[in-house]
């Protein structure tokens, strides 16, 4: 079965998080994204790293210090994300190699590749302002209300 790792929920996790309250541009430490999302801070570090590395966010030195998006949440999609965390998205290996010697004859490799082409297709099409807004709804959602 298909499967997004750890690494690769948490990262859309903490992404989320920090486009939910990057509204004013502040820098967030990995301790608070990682206190806010249940994951240990040095876990978190991991996954900013490769994050900062490939351009989805930007760290800031100092008292203030943090994480911050590099891009507009608008900007960034599920697909990029996951692409950081678990790689190019191929359901089966002969989808993007060209040692599979049956590619041309095999019955399946249509179906595998439709397949592929139609996951990769809805991922691209969620943005991390999508999610930022869906968790936003879902806290309201969830918080108690009082009437007098």
């Amino acid at each position: 079965m298909l499967r997004i790792s750890t690494r690769g929920r948490y990262a859309v996790r903490m992404l989320v998080h920090l486009a939910s309250c990057s509204t004013g541009k502040a820098t967030i430490s990995k301790e608070e994204i990682a206190r806010a999302e249940g994951i240990s801070p040095q876990y978190a570090e991991q996954i900013l790293t490769r994050l900062k590395t490939a351009g989805v966010v930007a760290s800031h030195r100092g008292r203030r210090g943090g994480y911050t998006l590099s891009k507009d949440p608008s900007a960034i999609t599920l697909k990029d994300l996951l692409e950081v965390t678990e790689g190019k998205f191929e359901i089966v290996p002969c989808l993007t190699s060209s040692a599979c010697a049956r590619k041309d004859r095999c019955v399946m490799y249509p179906v595998w590749n439709k397949i592929n082409a139609a996951v990769e297709h809805l991922v691209a099409g969620i943005t991390l302002r999508e999610l930022a807004n869906r968790a936003e709804e879902i806290k309201t959602q969830n918080s108690p209300t009082f009437e007098i």
